[in-house]
């Protein structure tokens, strides 16, 4: 299971500017190493990550094994509504994980999710 964490560093306000940050927890293993008895560790890389923003896709991104572990992704993001952010990504074992964040008023503004 892949866990995420979400938080919006800015105040999340209709036509303004929010950082995001995202930081998915995962081993984001090369497949270059190996263990103690010599045998090659499996590589286990997230290969997509898309965000969208109600229906709009806002980024895609397909990191590559040289993306440390855990990695943090951050964006500017411009809030023309109220809407769902939601992030999904799949690795190269066939892991996926989703990241629902309801953007409104009320906050708060971070919110910690993991599924799959």
């Amino acid at each position: 299971m892949i866990q995420a964490r979400i938080q919006f560093v800015t105040p999340v306000q209709l036509g303004q500017v929010v950082q995001v940050r995202l930081m998915l927890h995962h081993p984001m293993i090369t497949g270059y190493d190996r263990d103690l008895q010599g045998r090659v560790i499996p590589r286990q890389v997230i290969t997509e990550l898309v965000c969208r923003y109600g229906q709009e896709l806002v980024m895609r991104v397909q990191p590559s094994s040289s993306i440390a572990a855990n990695p943090l992704f951050e964006m500017g993001l411009r809030l023309t509504k109220w809407a769902r952010f939601e992030a999904q990504w799949v690795d190269d074992q066939g892991q996926r994980g989703q990241l629902v964040h309801d953007l409104g008023p009320q906050g708060p503004w971070q919110s910690t999710v993991g599924e799959h």
